[in-house]
């Protein structure tokens, strides 16, 4: 019974989100981040080791590169994941997070594509890889349904519109085994912003338990002052919530969230399915381009060197990419479940992959379609467990 609530609760968190991967690449420069595949203008470049970065930002020390760099008007050369570094000062990281420390973005001004500026870089004798910085996307934000009669068991007013879905995977079942708030499971949401003060969400959000509020301090030392709820790498702030220009990034984040986290038996809203589960909202997404997802891979560095069990990644594209493998490996290694949505597309996963569920490292869930087992999005043995994605009733 016990494998069936990790079951459940592995699956819950992706439920209703459906997606597509990113647009065809565009010539570069792109007309907007929100019609490329690639982050304007900025590379990730891992070395054999740490730069020694010598006569300023663009100059790394290491000659070949940076004569090419050169060559195609790098302008800065920065440590990607300086969080590591703070935690690396504290303890021992693993393989994978050690790697990242000698991961660097490169960030250049000419209009070159990314593609080739990155197979030039790879050239350099101490450079393990270089790669653009790929774009993944949410789309179709589940729709909030209207209130129908409430019923005793638990006590939210829409639970009866959720029963169908999650009788499908035997919730009740799960619950009557161990409920979220038995334990102390942190749930992370990356994903466009959360709105964390929802009366259905609030009582279940996490909070950062060695950092004071509002003192302008880094109490905890983790490089984000004041966050007390999370972050938002959208604009650099310790409120995670959702931005006003980008609405649909924000109503995606909630529904997952409330999905995952909502608080439950409260006579209110709906029912999580962690039942009462602390939510670490995570706002990743782009500042100013809806359904793009920019800084995810800072999110789940995060919420992993932050103690999350649980990291819910609904969004997704067709690129592979080095450096998020690494990011997934790291958060395996600090103890994390890193929890990743098939796609939406019908097709076959093992021969189209659909990234991050398509990593080994991730638990990969494909939805199903209404009331039906055998019709799913996207499928094949890379697809790890199964639960509904559409009809999903969400905060």
């Amino acid at each position: 019974m016990t494998s069936l609530l990790i079951r459940v609760l592995w699956g819950a968190v992706a439920l209703g989100m459906v997606f597509v991967p990113a647009a065809t690449a565009q010539d570069f420069p792109a007309t907007s981040v929100q019609d490329s595949e690639f982050m304007p203008g900025k590379l990730f470049v891992q070395f054999t080791h740490e730069a020694p970065m010598i006569g300023g930002f663009a100059q790394t020390g290491f000659e070949v590169f940076d004569q090419i760099a050169e060559r195609f008007d790098v302008e800065a050369v920065v440590k990607a994941f300086p969080i590591l570094d703070r935690f690396a000062s504290k303890r021992a990281l693993s393989e994978s997070g050690e790697a990242l420390r000698r991961t660097y973005e490169v960030r250049y001004a000419g209009p070159y594509d990314p593609l080739r500026v990155a197979a030039e870089l790879s050239r350099a004798p101490n450079v393990v890889y270089a790669e653009p910085r790929y774009i993944y996307r949410i789309v179709n934000v589940p729709e909030r349904s209207a209130d129908p009669d409430p019923l005793v068991e638990p006590d939210d007013p829409r639970w009866s519109s959720q029963d169908d879905y999650l009788d499908r995977v035997e919730i009740e079942d799960a619950w009557d085994v161990v409920k979220g708030e038995d334990g102390d499971v942190v749930i992370a949401i990356v994903d466009g912003g959360t709105e964390w003060d929802h009366e259905d969400l609030e009582e279940n959000i996490w909070t950062n338990p060695n950092e004071i509020a509002d003192n302008g301090i880094d109490d905890d030392d983790n490089g984000y002052i004041d966050d007390i709820r999370g972050w938002n790498f959208a604009n650099d702030s310790n409120d995670p919530e959702g931005l006003p220009n980008t609405p649909l990034n924000a109503d995606h984040g909630t529904a997952t969230a409330g999905v995952a986290g909502a608080a439950t038996n409260n006579a209110t809203g709906i029912a999580g399915t962690s039942w009462n589960a602390e939510v670490m909202p995570i706002n990743a997404g782009c500042p100013d381009n809806d359904r793009n997802i920019c800084r995810w891979r800072d999110g789940v560095l995060y919420a992993a060197m932050n103690g999350a069990d649980i990291i819910n990644l609904s969004f997704g594209g067709p690129n592979y990419s080095e450096t998020a493998r690494q990011i997934i490996q790291t958060a395996l290694d600090e103890g994390a479940l890193v929890v990743a949505a098939s796609g939406n597309d019908k097709t076959d996963s093992d021969r189209e992959p659909f990234y991050p569920a398509g990593y080994n490292e991730t638990l990969s869930v494909g939805g199903t379609e209404k009331d039906l087992d055998t019709n799913v999005f996207n499928y094949g043995r890379s697809v790890n467990v199964y639960l509904a994605g559409e009809g999903i009733s969400v905060t």
